[in-house]
Parts: structure tokens; C-alpha cells; sequence
């Protein structure tokens, strides 16, 4: 399931119905022209294929052709705690007033520069509230501990892997 978030605020959810699967084409042919930003927070999610004469065609293009303004994929493999770090920090970012673009842009520096310490401080607070309310016990003690296991000026998000 994915959602995208109106202009107004709003979420639309889709759905694949009881096999939970849902088909770029079904994408595609929503009306997603009052979408603001889809984000799909799932791995490799920015993937596709190229197709003679059609060019790409992928998950990210079905929103695109369905309307949606800003599209927000991965290219790549990304940790759950990672993902509910990244995604935090981007929509408070959002929240702010921030645009899409330049939202992206500062939570990856956050994530590469911030300390353990300063996470603490700044994030683990805010961010467990909303792990724990999705029933994520597990990802905020994961979480939690990794934190007080490094040292305080550790950069927790640095590495590539």
C-alpha cells in the first residue's frame, strides 16, 4: 500500500485489495492531480525499466502519470530504522515549509551529520512517540539502544551501508 499526500493536507491510500498487490497500471489510472507528494518509502521504489519507444516505466512514472506533482522514491535498499529516521526528519522539514526538493536535500545532510548525542536530544523523543503509536515497540528499542551504545559525538547515519 502507498500514499499520497493532497494538497490540502489529505491522504489518499491505495490499496491491491485482498492480494495486497497493486499494479502500476492501477496507479496510473488514478486521479492524483490534487496530490502535492507521493512517497513511497519502501525500498528500490525508484526503480524501473526501460521500454523501447516508451522510455522508462516504473512505480515512480505511474504517480507521475496519475498526477502527482513531486514523487519521493529510493533507489536503493534502506533500513527500517533508517527509513522511520529519514522520514521524520522529512516531513518535519515539510512541516516547516520547506519544499519537497529542499526538504530531501536538508534531511540528507542531517542524517549524515548528526551525533548520537544531538540526536538524542533533538529527534529520539518526537520520533519514538510516533513508533510507538505504530505499534513499532521493537524498531524504538532497536533504536534507543543503538543510540546509547556509541559515543555521544558518533555520527549515527553517516555510512553508506
Amino acid at each position: 500500500a502507498s500514499h499520497a499526500t493532497e494538497e490540502n493536507g489529505g491522504t489518499i491510500y491505495l490499496s491491491g485489495g485482498d492480494s495486497g498487490k497493486i499494479t502500476c497500471q492501477q496507479i496510473a489510472k488514478s486521479d492524483m492531480s490534487s496530490v502535492r507528494l507521493a512517497v513511497l518509502s519502501c525500498c528500490k521504489t525508484g526503480g524501473s525499466e526501460y521500454i523501447r519507444y516508451f522510455g522508462t516505466n516504473g512505480i515512480r512514472r505511474a504517480f507521475t502519470i496519475a498526477g502527482a506533482k513531486d514523487v519521493l522514491t529510493s533507489f536503493w535498499d534502506i533500513d527500517d530504522i533508517v527509513t522511520a529516521v529519514f522520514m521524520h526528519r522529512f516531513y518535519s522539514f515539510l512541516s516547516d515549509g520547506l519544499s519537497p526538493c529542499m526538504a530531501l536535500s536538508e534531511t540528507k545532510t542531517y542524517l549524515k551529520n548528526i551525533t548520537a548525542l544531538r540526536f538524542a536530544q533533538d529527534d529520539l523523543l518526537a520520533l519514538s512517540d510516533t513508533l510507538l503509536q505504530a505499534n513499532l515497540k521493537d524498531v524504538y528499542r532497536t533504536l534507543r539502544d543503538y543510540c546509547s551504545s556509541v559515543d555521544d559525538d558518533e555520527k549515527l547515519f553517516s555510512s553508506p551501508y
